[in-house]
């Protein structure tokens, strides 16, 4: 069945986006006292890591989610519908990522405030190297991977959990 507008999957989505510009956001604030060279090799790390492969996720997230609940509320709608849905995402996220209150403006004093200048040189060297390299190209699947386990994992562990916390209100006298 297709995701729903403002079903749960919609307000999954819009907390995490909610959540990654709100981080962003604090971290703006110490903008300014990043150096330009500093600034220069954040961004240059950021590319070569792939950190900016998020405007991927969030455009991948967005068009799945608004082209499920447009299906499924208009199924009659004409094919080209869903690609102008498609473009108008891929242009809007892609001008955010890059506009002066952008992603990666937004990055860059994150990166920068929990790493040196030379911390940030180093990373770049190993990024380069064929560890670094393919720690870029397992690091999504791996995270992917330990998001599924985690799920998995917590839906498995909660009937237990549920079951602990109703019995400990139970002997405090709490009926839910």
């Amino acid at each position: 069945m297709e995701p729903e507008m403002g079903g749960e999957g919609m307000k999954r989505f819009f907390v995490f986006v909610v959540a990654l510009w709100f981080v962003a956001a604090v971290a703006v604030c110490n903008a300014d006292e990043i150096s330009p060279e500093k600034r220069k090799d954040v961004e240059q790390l950021l590319t070569l890591t792939g950190s900016l492969n998020v405007a991927k996720v969030i455009i991948k997230m967005a068009n799945d989610q608004i082209i499920g609940a447009v299906r499924q509320s208009h199924p009659d709608v004409p094919p080209k519908t869903f690609d102008i849905i498609r473009e108008e995402i891929q242009t809007g996220v892609s001008e955010a990522l890059q506009g002066k209150d952008g992603l990666i403006n937004r990055l860059v004093p994150v990166y920068a405030k929990h790493y040196t200048h030379a911390e940030i040189k180093g990373l770049i060297a190993f990024y380069k190297t064929p560890l670094g390299r393919k720690s870029i190209e397992v690091s999504p699947v791996i995270a992917q991977e330990s998001y599924a386990t985690g799920q998995d994992w917590g839906q498995a562990l909660w009937p237990n959990l549920r079951s602990r916390i109703v019995q400990r209100l139970k002997m405090e006298g709490i009926d839910l």
